[in-house]
């Protein structure tokens, strides 16, 4: 008696020629993914150091603490007008001090308020 055996499946040189297809393809994808894992690094530092900036801002606001803050004295003139550009209030102005933080050697971040007194 004769057994016949039909064995079903794929051949080694069938695997490796899937492998090299799908590692083609994960070649062409991978600087999408490491440039989006790049901007993701940069923008969190950045969302960091800007959320340091505003709350030094805040307190210097506040009159709590001024280390890293410059302040400077300004006057802002102002001239109310229409839609029609028919003046509506005289002109006047708002003084106040003008409140910067910049720490462009550390973190590349500067922000600046106006407070009026």
């Amino acid at each position: 008696m004769k057994i016949v055996s039909k064995q079903s499946g794929f051949t080694i040189v069938e695997e490796i020629v899937s492998l090299a297809i799908i590692s083609i393809v994960v070649v062409g994808f991978l600087p999408i993914i490491l440039g989006s894992l790049k901007n993701i690094y940069v923008n969190g530092n950045r969302t960091k150091n800007v959320s340091s900036a505003e709350n030094m801002i805040g307190n210097a606001v506040k009159g709590n603490s001024t280390t890293g803050i410059v302040q400077t004295n300004q006057t802002i003139s102002i001239t109310l007008k229409n839609s029609l550009g028919t003046t509506i209030l005289p002109s006047g102005s708002i003084q106040g001090k003008n409140i910067t933080f910049n720490k462009s050697a550390d973190n590349q971040t500067t922000l600046a308020t106006f407070v009026p007194d």
